[in-house]
Parts: C-alpha cells; sequence; structure tokens
C-alpha cells in the first residue's frame, strides 16, 4: 500500500511594497517544488475601520496585485481585504486555508528571501517533524552541518510550516486571539490605567508560539539559514538602525544557497 499523498498548500501575504513583492516571490517562483503547492495570497486593505487611518493607496494595492497576477506561481486564490486589518489578521485568513482540505500549510510574507531549495526542504521538516513547526530562517549561520537542526527559543515565524493535526490544537487558543485583534487598530497605541502600549507587543507570532508550546510543539531551525530578512523598512521592531542591529539582523549570512541541499534528504535534531 502506497503512502497517502500530503496536500500543501503555501500562503503569502503581501501589502503595498512593490520592490519587497517583486524580490520575495521571485525567489518563491525560483523554488524547485514551486508548482507543486497550491498557492493563496492575501493582501491587507487600505484603511483601518476602527481609527479610520489611511495605510496605503489603490496605486501601490494594485501594482502589487499586478505582480501576483503576473507570477509562474500555481495561485489558486487572491483575496485583498475590504479593510485595513493588520498582518495578524491576514495571518489568520492563511490558517483558515486549513478549512480547504490540506495537510500542511508553509507561511511566507513578503519580507523574506528565499533559497531555491527552501520548499523541499521545509516539505522534509515538516514530514520529519510534524509534530513541532519550524522555519529555515537564521540570524547567523552556526556551525557547518547542512542538516541540523536546533531549537527557537525567540518570537519570530518567517516563513514556517504548520501541520493539520498541531493546528487543530491550537485553533481554539488562536480563534480567541483573533476575536480580540479585531477589537484593535493595529498600528495604534492603546492604555492600559497610565500604560501606554504598543499594540505590536501582542503580536501574531508570540501568540503562535505559545499555544504550540502549550501542547509540547517545539519552534525548529536550522543552524544554517536558507534565507534572508530584507523587511527593515516594515517591521516595527526594526525600522531603526539601534534595533536592527540589536537584533543582529546587520550580520545576517549573504549565502543562502547550497548545492547540497539538492541532495539533503533528512535533518538532524540536536
Amino acid at each position: 500500500m502506497g503512502r497517502r499523498v500530503v496536500k500543501i498548500a503555501g500562503t503569502y501575504l503581501v501589502f503595498d511594497r512593490i520592490d519587497y513583492t517583486k524580490q520575495t516571490i521571485s525567489a518563491l517562483e525560483k523554488c524547485v517544488e514551486a508548482n507543486d503547492i497550491d498557492w493563496y495570497v492575501f493582501q491587507d486593505g487600505i484603511k483601518n475601520p476602527l481609527s479610520n487611518k489611511i495605510y496605503a493607496t489603490e496605486e501601490d494595492l494594485d501594482a502589487v496585485k499586478s505582480i501576483v497576477d503576473n507570477s509562474s506561481l500555481n495561485i489558486l486564490h487572491f483575496e485583498r481585504s475590504e479593510w485595513n486589518g493588520s498582518i495578524p489578521q491576514q495571518k489568520w485568513k492563511a490558517h483558515q486555508v486549513f478549512e480547504r482540505g490540506y495537510d500542511t500549510i508553509f507561511f511566507f510574507e513578503d519580507d523574506l528571501l528565499v533559497s531555491k531549495y527552501y520548499l523541499r526542504l521545509l516539505k522534509i521538516m515538516s514530514w520529519q517533524f510534524p509534530n513541532d513547526i519550524g522555519f529555515l530562517f537564521n540570524n547567523k549561520n552556526e556551525g557547518s552541518d547542512l542538516r541540523q537542526l536546533t531549537h527557537c527559543g525567540d518570537a519570530r515565524l518567517w516563513g514556517y510550516y504548520l501541520n493539520l493535526p498541531l493546528y487543530e490544537k491550537i485553533k481554539e487558543g488562536y480563534n480567541k486571539y483573533y476575536t480580540e485583534i479585531q477589537k484593535l487598530d493595529y498600528n495604534s497605541r492603546w492604555l492600559f490605567g497610565d500604560v501606554v502600549i504598543n499594540f505590536p507587543t501582542r503580536m501574531h507570532d508570540v501568540t503562535i508560539t505559545r499555544l504550540c508550546k502549550k501542547f509540547g510543539a517545539r519552534k525548529l531551525i536550522p543552524t544554517i539559514t536558507r534565507s534572508t530578512y530584507i523587511g527593515k523598512d516594515g517591521n516595527l521592531a526594526y525600522r531603526t538602525k539601534k534595533f536592527w542591529e540589536k537584533k543582529g539582523m546587520d550580520g545576517q549570512p549573504s549565502k543562502i544557497e547550497y548545492d547540497e541541499d539538492a541532495y539533503l534528504k533528512s535533518f538532524r535534531r540536536i
């Protein structure tokens, strides 16, 4: 009896960053297994319904959509939100793609450049470690073993995989989180008593990480990165030179392509 075919979707979040979208979608198109995956693209809208603030122009959103429309990826669905709801709300939509019958979903934003073997390696990780969550970005290379995986202790989730059984475990808590973030303009600041809190401190990645940890799922990353983060202009935590360097983003490895990845069939977890 043959092995059951695993149904995989790729989700990709875009907004108004034309140059970033050109770079990141081009990198995904070059992935060796890009055409074996069903793609779903979600774009945030212009105006937040709670604060009435405008965060983008129709012209820029259309320019980004044009890049997506002309992509060689097998895009089954493109959805532009009627309002500006935030990256976490778009990520929540991306996770709902599980409801379309997929076993595994890969999640990408418009600020991560990936190697041509990224999708292949992510698939191997998801098969080997189905009860965890993982991605192939690392701030700096540690060692020389391409197979070696370690645990990620911080909040970030860039270019990650998630399997259906784990999603089913975290879904209740995740939906509660979504209910809360719908009540706020993600870009605004709000008060707890006399203390001003920036809403990004309650980030989507933190929530997913905590929910997964609750069910014993760990975050896995390679000791050698296969991607590069280019989102300095978009991430609130990295917009200043001070924080960019503090997070070690200025020292990212320039090399993310390795010929050996074409033949790698498994990882080793340490």
